[in-house]
């Protein structure tokens, strides 16, 4: 996108309407600064002829000869001025290390001046005008201290044997050389028939690159790889004659040591020295130049400048003063072919239009074509009746100087906060928050916070609360001003409730009185978004007695709401009036009621709420109050819930559940409720308690006809008959009555079932089937009257045959199981007793203690008469005879336990 550079200040990039869209958004590439202070003092006096820029200085000349030494900004350096001209400055340069400046002038005259020292300043001074001149690079440090210069003659200076000064001429005869640029080892000039390149080191031309259209030296022409365009535009000499080399001079700029940049007239050459092995000798390697890329534009180039891959060409345009006259063709961002290109000779009545600074990329698939990238018209101060050759281009590696007769103008590649003020111009304010965090230190001008203000502004201002809301937690951080000024907007806007829930209040707080006035806002237009913000803040942040005082205060004035009266004791609580917190909750039944009492041991209070708590709190209710018998008795709360059974039935249930023997004397109480209330449980109940008044509670299951119960109760009671009665007599359930009888395992019992079922065939048929593991199944077939017809008595009696035949193949298999048992053990002990058993020297008396043996130190062993007798038993103790007299011999002493007796019998 073409951009129009209106005005230099601290940013040349043109501001862009609301209306725009982002397709028509496209960032420019360079930062315009016009060059004042000093500067303009001078050039309203003067008018700049050339420049050359250093890192730390630039050095200008002048219409009337003089040269100013200035920083960056404008400002002259003391000291820095010289006069040495008398007419216009032609070239100027600067060595390598800025230490000396070489101008020349129309006057003939070339002035070398050290800037720091006068040591090797020289002046020469010729009878022709000298059109350019450069420095070795190395001039400061060399001991040649050589330099060229042109006129119709490029010469080349350098110290003499004797302190003089030799001149060698490396070319002439081809018109005024009126460029020129030296980098390392090379020199490239330009005359009139083209440009032409020389080794320093090996001192001879490598190189000529002719100009277009010109007649070139065919001794030395450019065989490169690309050929000339058929130039179909320019046909005859008078076309050409119009763009004379002193309207529309050449340009170069070398972007390193082996590329170069030409740009002259419309055409634009991109050119590569390289080296190949010399014809002569092969062991010496020559250098010669490729043209890579040559394309024609739309435009005079006055200036060529590499910028990293791509090119910065200073277009000189012409346009027309009449009506529907032809106006310069726009390529931005397209391809435009050499041939594509249509060059029209300046007419008379052609002014000159602003001059830009277009950025090129070479095409890499055509290379006579190229890519426009972006172009910028320059506002420079009388650019109406300038020629191309007004206009100069200086670069180095971080800026370009832009040169008019009455202008100078830093243009410099845009860097991370160039970015950042476009994006925010573009009001692309997300965009450029993102990239400060990217950028983060790199950033010089623009911080988060200053940037984010911008983006918070411009979404306040559209309406955007939520996404200003948000984005509040990245840009005010911690600072408390901030925070404050920017709740007032959302108050103000009455949007509180959506900036509310991120207002900081843990590790960063923010006044009190912010958080007073959000409440306050709240209390008064959201009811929820005030009750949860209490919920989620700490009481500690805003004042409790200010809150409590207009939360009454509006209660009172609006009426009574749930919400807020249960907010009201939230605050209470947070004051520590824990009594009135607490008699809110109890109104409200509120669920935080039991927490409040926990947390704040409020124990004392529940004797006289137990009914309250329990109408709302349920299992929570109970457990509080089994928790704390201490402050509540069991007495207390059966006193207080005597009138409301259910209540009681799951008080006295919980407290079972957590320990049966509590409240045992509830226990009676408890089988009416369980009749009452949970009749599944009940028997359960009358199974897992051991302090249930039988009687009691035997009436209570008659009275509601609980049989199940009344079994039970009767079966513990002792009174099993009865218990069976009821289950035969009205339940009728034979099943039923079997498995009570193999419960109880009482054979009177199952007498008595068998005469009850002798006139029910179901009956007998059931018992012929289940009694006969527990009953002689004679007893029952003795008395089935005769006759009887009993449905399955076949199966029955089958049944009755296959468990006696099951019963006596078990016997058999356990009998043969024992035996075999026996007979291993028997033979396990018959081996044992078979070993032999070891006695010696060491044995002693498993009764007495003393050894075994008597013997006389140094005499063999021999038995002490008085223990003639020894007794050994299976088990391997051993015994004198004499201490086992009057004891049973039949078995071992030790064994039965009986040791000491012995010993104390034995008198050891």
């Amino acid at each position: 996108m073409a951009s129009d550079v209106e005005s230099f200040g601290e940013s040349g990039a043109s501001y862009y309407t609301e209306e725009e869209s982002e397709e028509e958004w496209e960032e420019p590439k360079l930062n315009y600064i016009r060059m004042r202070n000093d500067l303009l003092e001078i050039l309203k006096e003067d008018f700049a002829s050339c420049i050359t820029i250093h890192p730390k200085f630039v050095a200008l000349g002048t219409h009337w000869g003089k040269i100013h030494i200035l920083d960056h900004e404008g400002y002259r350096i003391q000291e820095k001025e010289f006069s040495g001209h008398k007419a216009c400055v032609t070239g100027i340069t600067l060595d390598g290390s800025g230490e000396y400046v070489a101008s020349c002038s129309d006057d003939g005259t070339v002035v070398i001046s050290g800037l720091y020292s006068d040591e090797h300043n020289q002046k020469i001074q010729l009878e022709r005008p000298v059109k350019s001149i450069a420095l070795d690079p190395n001039f400061s440090h060399s001991s040649s201290k050589q330099f060229v210069f042109g006129t119709e003659r490029l010469i080349l200076s350098e110290k003499a044997w004797l302190r003089g000064s030799k001149q060698t001429i490396l070319h002439q005869g081809e018109g005024a050389v009126r460029k020129l640029k030296w980098r390392g080892q090379l020199i490239a000039w330009a005359n009139d028939n083209g440009v032409k390149l020389y080794d320093t080191k090996q001192k001879r031309r490598i190189q000529h690159i002719p100009r277009c259209g010109a007649v070139s030296d065919t001794s030395s022409t450019v065989t490169g790889r690309i050929e000339m365009g058929n130039r179909a535009q320019l046909t005859n000499n008078d076309e050409e004659d119009g763009i004379r080399c002193e309207i529309s001079p050449a340009h170069i700029a070398w972007k390193d040591d082996t590329n170069i940049l030409i740009g002259w007239a419309y055409d634009i050459k991109i050119c590569e020295i390289k080296e190949r092995p010399s014809r002569s000798d092969l062991r010496i390697r020559t250098k010669y130049c490729v043209i890579k890329y040559m394309f024609q534009t739309d435009f005079l180039c006055c200036g060529i400048a590499p910028l990293g891959e791509q090119i910065v060409a200073f277009a000189y345009v012409e346009e027309e003063d009449d009506a529907g006259g032809d106006c310069v063709s726009s390529v931005s961002g397209s391809l435009k072919a050499v041939d594509d290109v249509v060059v029209k000779p300046r007419k008379p009545h052609t002014s000159a239009a602003r001059p830009q600074l277009r950025i090129l990329e070479a095409n890499p698939v055509d290379k006579k074509s190229y890519i426009e990238v972006s172009r910028d018209a320059l506002s420079i101060s009388g650019y109406a009746g300038y020629r191309c050759a007004d206009y100069s281009l200086e670069f180095n590696d971080t800026e370009l100087l832009v040169v008019s007769p009455k202008d100078v103008v830093i243009a410099k590649r845009r860097d991370e906060d160039d970015h950042v003020s476009w994006l925010l111009e573009t009001h692309q304010y997300k965009e450029a928050l993102g990239a400060v965090k990217v950028f983060g230190k790199r950033l010089k001008k623009h911080t988060l916070t200053e940037v984010g203000l911008k983006y918070l502004s411009y979404l306040l201002s559209r309406g955007k609360y939520q996404d200003g809301a948000e984005l509040c937690l990245i840009v005010l951080g911690k600072n408390r001003m901030l925070w404050e000024e920017t709740i007032e907007e959302f108050r103000k806007a009455n949007r509180t409730a959506i900036i509310a829930p991120l207002i900081p209040h843990e590790d960063f707080a923010l006044p009190a009185s912010c958080y007073d006035l959000v409440l306050g806002d709240l209390l008064e237009n959201n009811h929820e978004d005030f009750v949860t913000l209490l919920d989620k803040w700490s009481c500690k942040l805003y004042n409790i007695t200010t809150m409590i005082t207009r939360l009454l205060k509006y209660i009172d004035e609006n009426g009574k709401k749930k919400m807020l009266l249960a907010a009201l004791a939230k605050l209470y609580a947070a004051d520590q009036r824990y009594d009135r917190a607490l008699s809110i909750y109890l109104q409200l039944q509120h669920p935080e009621t039991f927490d409040l009492i926990r947390k704040h041991n409020l124990f004392g209070a529940l004797q006289e709420n137990i009914l309250p708590l329990m109408q709302f709190g349920g299992s929570t209710a109970i457990e509080l109050l089994l928790d704390n018998m201490d402050y509540v008795p069991i007495d207390k709360v059966v006193a207080r819930l005597e009138n409301k059974p259910g209540y009681l039935h799951q008080y006295l249930t919980a407290l079972f559940a957590r320990d049966a023997h509590l409240g045992s004397e509830y226990h009676g109480l408890q089988v009416r409720l369980y009749a009452e209330f949970d009749r599944a449980r009940l028997l359960p109940f009358l199974k897992s308690s051991n302090y249930i008044p039988l009687e009691k509670a035997l009436q209570i299951c008659e009275k509601r006809n609980l049989i199940d119960e009344q079994v039970f109760l009767l079966g513990r009671m002792g009174n099993a008959s009865r218990a069976l009665s009821l289950i035969t007599d009205l339940e009728n359930d034979i099943s039923r009555a079997v498995n009570f009888c193999k419960e109880q395992n009482d054979d009177m019992l199952w007498d008595e079932l068998i005469n009850k079922s002798l006139d029910k065939p179901e009956f007998i048929r059931v018992l012929l089937e289940n009694i006969g593991t527990h009953v002689d199944p004679i007893k029952l077939i003795r008395k089935i009257p005769n006759g009887m017809k009993i449905p399955g008595l076949r199966d029955a009696l089958v049944k009755i045959l296959q468990d006696y035949s099951m019963q006596t193949a078990l016997w058999f298999e356990c009998k043969k199981i024992v035996s075999a048992d026996v007979l291993t053990l028997m033979r396990k002990q018959l081996r044992i007793q078979q070993r032999p058993l070891y006695v010696d020297d060491d044995s002693v008396c498993d009764a007495c203690g003393r050894s075994l043996f008597s013997c006389t130190p140094g005499s063999p062993s021999s038995i002490d008469p008085s223990f003639h007798v020894l007794v050994c038993f299976f088990c391997r103790h051993l015994f004198h005879d004499s201490c086992l007299q009057g004891q049973d011999r039949g078995t071992c002493s030790v064994c039965r336990g009986k040791v000491r007796q012995l010993s104390m019998l034995t008198g050891n």
